[in-house]
């Protein structure tokens, strides 16, 4: 009864509608007959002969009555088991309803509940997810939303009274679930830099603090970050906000460069970098000046250099910069020009 008003209800077959007190009433005839019924009775589960209407692709009779799934036939108005007969011959569209229940029976049976725990949660993200680092854990974006709840001061009367401890534990469990913007604010915590996500923690500045920091900053550019790629290879240029535990390093640098100028898809949390804070111009040159210097366990390369060059050079005329675009083409020629001096005194030798 709705507003005063008797309204038919979907049934359980895809197709129709029943009256559901007409619908209940029959399920509860059936029910009684199932449990309360004589030993001679059709619908008794203790009746030999019971056994003979049930079809052999359905579940067996139970004591506590039948839990099969039951079919609606809008023609009629009768309901009866899925797949048993009702007197009509079954058609192609009467086998893809069954079909499709049957498919739902199976998905609802997978519904398995799992515990709100972030160590069990990490756990079967090893298992399932080896190929994404990032994403698609509920419990990790409710971390992080209480995360965001604490510092925002939701649990408290003053701004004063705010748990910053909560919400940074909150926000280490999204980290550790694979939320992307909370490993990205954690790396960017411990790194002295400003985040979006709690602005007002800090923690005091210490080498350990820097390698987890830069722990968290790979895990952003593995999930496809591209302002934790470009960071992290200038942390690997530069030397610094790197660590202890790693190493001023031009290759890696340079794989870090190539990944953030060759990213074109979106990141694992369904995001994409598109301003232009760090232009693949200015990404392709510094490459090219990495290759003619040399150091860091990069060789020298002076052909490679004037490739990128102008590379970088095409670039900055689609992004309409012309006068760098020259500037570009110019250092291309003089790195061709060095591969030419290197020639020539490897051959006086």
């Amino acid at each position: 009864m709705v507003r005063g008003s008797e309204e038919l209800c979907t049934s359980p077959h895809v197709g129709g509608s029943v009256d559901i007190t007409a619908y209940i009433s029959r399920q509860r005839t059936l029910s009684q007959t199932s449990n309360g019924g004589s030993p001679g009775s059709p619908m008794s589960p203790a009746s030999p002969d019971s056994l003979l209407d049930y079809d052999m692709d359905s579940p067996p009779p139970s004591p506590f009555g039948w839990r099969g799934r039951m079919r609606h036939d809008s023609d009629s108005g009768t309901i009866t088991k899925a797949g048993s007969s009702s007197g009509k011959p079954r058609n192609d569209e009467d086998d893809r309803l069954i079909d499709k229940e049957e498919e739902r029976a199976a998905f609802l049976a997978n519904q398995i509940h799992r515990p709100s725990c972030v160590d069990i949660e990490v756990q079967l993200r090893e298992i399932l997810n080896q190929q994404r680092k990032t994403g698609g854990s509920i419990l990790g974006v409710v971390h992080c939303e209480m995360a965001k709840y604490h510092h925002l001061g939701r649990f408290c009367d003053r701004e004063d009274d705010r748990d910053l401890e909560s919400a940074m534990f909150h926000l280490t469990q999204a980290a550790n679930c694979g939320v992307l913007e909370a490993i990205v604010a954690m790396a960017h915590i411990y790194l002295q830099m400003p985040n979006d996500v709690l602005p007002d923690v800090k923690v005091e500045p210490s080498q350990d603090n820097t390698n987890d920091g830069v722990e968290y900053m790979e895990m952003a550019a593995e999930a496809g970050d591209r302002a934790s790629m470009i960071q992290l290879a200038r942390a690997y240029d530069s030397g610094l906000n790197l660590g202890t535990n790693r190493e001023r390093s031009w290759t890696e640098a340079l794989h870090w460069y190539e990944s953030a100028v060759t990213m074109a898809a979106e990141d694992e949390s369904g995001e994409y970098n598109a301003t232009m804070d760090n232009p693949n111009h200015q990404l392709i040159a510094r490459q090219a000046e990495m290759f003619r210097d040399g150091g860091y366990n990069m060789i020298k390369d002076p052909q490679r250099a004037g490739e990128l060059y102008n590379e970088a050079a095409e670039e900055a005329m689609a992004a309409m910069k012309g006068r760098l675009a020259n500037k570009y083409y110019m250092l291309a020629e003089e790195c061709y020009g060095e591969m030419d001096e290197e020639e020539d005194v490897e051959g006086e030798e």
